[in-house]
């Protein structure tokens, strides 16, 4: 195997390990139910699903420095929708979801923690101006 993709596959590992540790973590903080103020359960009490109701404020996949960070989840229901509509729906919405201010806490929480790289990512600029200015950034 080249050196190249070993790197990848022990990084590849590394996060499954993290997050294999994050998950437990944050089902002891959900509530049972959603945030956004749909009411909804979560699936907190779900051995096998719970951690579809951890969503990640700023997303895995993108922002690997805080990744398992304890406060970097919004507790959203997924069989509802709500997680996926977080994910997919366009980050406009977020500001009319009822755990809007615990999101914008979490945000000047995490974003000092942040790689200059991760800061240069489009989703933190949006997400730093929807919190500021109440829009998405030009």
């Amino acid at each position: 195997m080249e050196p190249e993709n070993e790197e990848k596959i022990k990084a590849i590992l590394e996060e499954k390990q993290r997050l294999d540790k994050w998950f437990p973590l944050i089902r002891k903080k959900l509530t049972g139910v959603c945030q956004c103020g749909c009411g909804k359960p979560s699936s907190k009490n779900d051995d096998k699903y719970y951690k579809f109701s951890c969503c990640h404020l700023f997303p895995k996949s993108i922002f690997k420095s805080i990744l398992d960070h304890p406060e970097n989840y919004l507790e959203r229901a997924f069989w509802g929708g709500c997680h996926t509509n977080m994910d997919e729906a366009g980050m406009i919405k977020w500001k009319d979801k009822a755990d809007w201010e615990q999101a914008k806490e979490k945000f000047y929480l995490l974003a000092p923690l942040l790689t200059d790289k991760e800061i240069s990512h489009k989703f933190y600029r949006n997400l730093e101006s929807l919190i500021y200015y109440g829009k998405l950034a030009d």
